[in-house]
């Protein structure tokens, strides 16, 4: 994570229980008294709480849910594709009188993680995670009133989605806000009458060890992938443990070079029939061009593994979608700090595919009709890592003349 990210959690090592800071999108916690890392595991999301910053001796602490969302939004309006970059907070509960989301307070206010021993009680969501997601498709994604939804294509990608509990005080039958001391219109029956929940806890450690030789991990604070230097594996977590990566990395000169990760899918689809570059010509309606993949090669869709600016991420996908080289030599050996770090799982990236088609679509409003009733399944899920070449202040993929803005790498780790 960069370092004027705005979202910060104090925590615990661990390992010796010396005080450690992690960022919203990181991984991993490097505890610099005992330098051991672990991967800090928040399963199903985090849940976080603010600290009262008012003296509540006498009164009753409440802490009120909030949901917290940052993604990219993708739709398909009148036929073309709009997109946005949300970051929105809502409140997770139906009581009148409280402030609608958090504002600035995530950022300027310390973030803890919920554990049990918490003192106040806490209010149980109303609004749950599903809900969210539905609300937010409800108001158009945050693409204005001229959405058409018949286009029926709505989509997040790359979204991270949390839970942070903001502290309230109820004393004499006034709500005050816990931070400013400031009385608020809620009605202190309806908070007294809102659902209560034990303090969840959520985080949990992994050690960042190899689990097939045991070396430490490597990569940046906020991959999702990492390498073992010792044993050249890739491993990720899946379901609270460490599951390892089918990976490939494209030779190249390691001069000036830097290695951006992409997902690779083959479709086990019903409906479609996207198993062949011929099946994706005659679906989306397009011409053969010369000098592209034969037609009957197995198709192979190219999704970032990294979150980057909506449009920038579909040109990619599609460039590179069509890139596919008769021949490729791999390393074995990873090109250490030249790797680029992983922020976008494999399930989310897969979940841009729908919209990917469409861009490469004639007709978009008929292929997001067949799209609907079809089912798109992975059948194989590789890694790979693409040479780029530093080119001033671009990199360029040489092999297929794709290039991209350096600064845009940057930005996309701030998403």
């Amino acid at each position: 994570m960069q370092e004027d990210a705005a979202f910060r959690f104090d925590l615990q090592c661990p390992q010796c229980g010396a005080p450690a800071v992690l960022g919203e999108a990181e991984l991993i916690v490097d505890c610099p008294y005992c330098r051991v890392r672990h991967l800090a595991l928040s399963a199903p999301h985090p849940v976080s709480y603010i600290p009262p910053s008012i003296d509540c001796a006498g009164a009753s602490l409440i802490f009120v849910p909030f949901w917290r969302f940052k993604g990219m939004a993708l739709a398909l309006v009148h036929g073309r594709i709009a997109h946005r970059l949300l970051d929105t907070s809502r409140l997770a509960l139906a009581v009148s009188g409280l402030p609608v989301s958090l504002g600035l307070r995530s950022q300027t206010q310390p973030l803890h993680f919920v554990s049990p021993d918490l003192d106040g009680s806490f209010l149980r969501p109303t609004l749950q995670r599903e809900g969210l997601l539905r609300n937010l498709n409800n108001r158009l994604l945050g693409l204005g009133p001229r959405v058409d939804r018949e286009d029926g294509l709505q989509i997040h990608v790359g979204d991270t989605i949390g839970l942070i509990y903001a502290p309230f005080v109820l004393f004499d039958g006034i709500l005050t806000d816990g931070l400013t001391g400031k009385p608020l219109e809620a009605s202190a029956r309806e908070m007294e009458a809102a659902p209560r929940c034990s303090p969840p806890q959520t985080l949990s450690f992994l050690p960042a060890l190899c689990p097939h030789c045991g070396w430490e991990l490597c990569g940046a604070r906020d991959t999702l992938v990492l390498t073992c230097e010792h044993c050249s594996r890739f491993w990720t977590v899946d379901r609270g443990r460490l599951a390892p990566v089918h990976c490939r990395i494209q030779n190249g000169d390691m001069e000036e070079s830097s290695w951006l990760p992409f997902w690779e899918f083959n479709l086990q689809d019903r409906g479609l029939r996207l198993t062949s570059f011929s099946d994706l010509y005659r679906l989306a309606n397009l011409p053969r061009i010369a000098g592209t993949s034969p037609a009957e090669r197995p198709l192979t869709f190219r999704i970032p593994a990294f979150k980057i600016n909506p449009p920038v991420f579909l040109r990619l996908a599609r460039q590179l979608t069509f890139y596919q080289p008769l021949s490729q030599t791999d390393i074995s050996q990873p090109p250490g700090s030249s790797l680029f770090p992983v922020t976008l799982p494999a399930r989310e990236a897969f979940q841009s595919l729908p919209m990917l088609l469409c861009r490469l679509a004639k007709q978009k409003r008929t292929l997001a009709e067949k799209l609907k009733d079809a089912q798109l399944i992975p059948r194989s899920v590789k890694l790979q890592y693409l040479r780029f070449r530093r080119r001033g202040l671009e990199l360029m993929h040489e092999e297929s003349g794709l290039s991209l803005q350096a600064n845009a790498l940057r930005f996309g780790r701030l998403l």
